[in-house]
């Protein structure tokens, strides 16, 4: 009997040991904090504007038309149509929302033009030599899209030359996609819409 006594008093003696040396110390101090790493590449540039105007600006030239063919209704049931080169933008910005209440004003801009200023569309003026026909820029809007036209409408005995071989010069154009409360107020206060420096100090916006 003494010897089992002994024997167990020494195995609770090891397991004791065993335990107090299996014991979890404490945690150490933190590590110094690593080098910053680079800086990633810049994103693209957004459309500018805010929740209430969009601006799309950019450059139109004669290689981005298409042949095509404008269509302007003269009666509820009937349209009158023009050889025409259009140019279509796509800008999910115009929503259904901006087609029954807000508004999509269109500006352009000849590249290189002695006054530099911002035209409004629709636009129309004679040929100066003849006289016979006058040149033509129109807009047309559709859900998530801007359409320009380019065309020509006879106005004397000549003819008017093949629109499909005219080079369209190169401009730059300004899309203003306004909303329902903010066109409304433009209305109200009578801003000049085909004046861009009007709508624009109006606006507050920045070019």
């Amino acid at each position: 009997m003494k010897k089992h006594h002994l024997n167990l008093f020494f195995c609770l003696l090891v397991s004791t040991i065993l335990f107090s040396c299996a014991k979890k110390g404490d945690t150490g101090p933190a590590g110094a904090t690593g080098p910053q790493g680079t800086t990633g590449p810049q994103g693209p540039q957004g459309v500018a504007g805010n929740a209430n105007v969009v601006v799309d600006t950019f450059t139109l030239k004669n290689s981005d038309y298409v042949n095509d063919t404008y269509w302007f209704p003269i009666s509820s049931s009937s349209a009158e149509g023009w050889s025409a080169k259009s140019y279509t933008r796509s800008n999910n910005k115009v929503t259904d929302a901006i087609l029954k209440n807000g508004m999509v004003l269109v500006y352009i801009r000849i590249i290189n033009s002695l006054t530099n200023e911002w035209t409004s569309l629709p636009l129309t003026f004679l040929e100066n030599n003849s006289r016979n026909y006058s040149f033509n820029y129109a807009v047309g809007t559709a859900l998530n899209k801007v359409k320009l036209y380019y065309y020509f409408v006879q106005t004397g005995s000549v003819a008017p030359p093949n629109i499909y071989n005219a080079t369209v010069t190169d401009m730059q154009v300004k899309i203003l996609i306004v909303s329902g409360t903010v066109a409304s107020n433009a209305r109200q206060s009578s801003v000049d819409l085909s004046n861009y420096q009007a709508v624009a100090a109006w606006l507050n916006l920045k070019d």
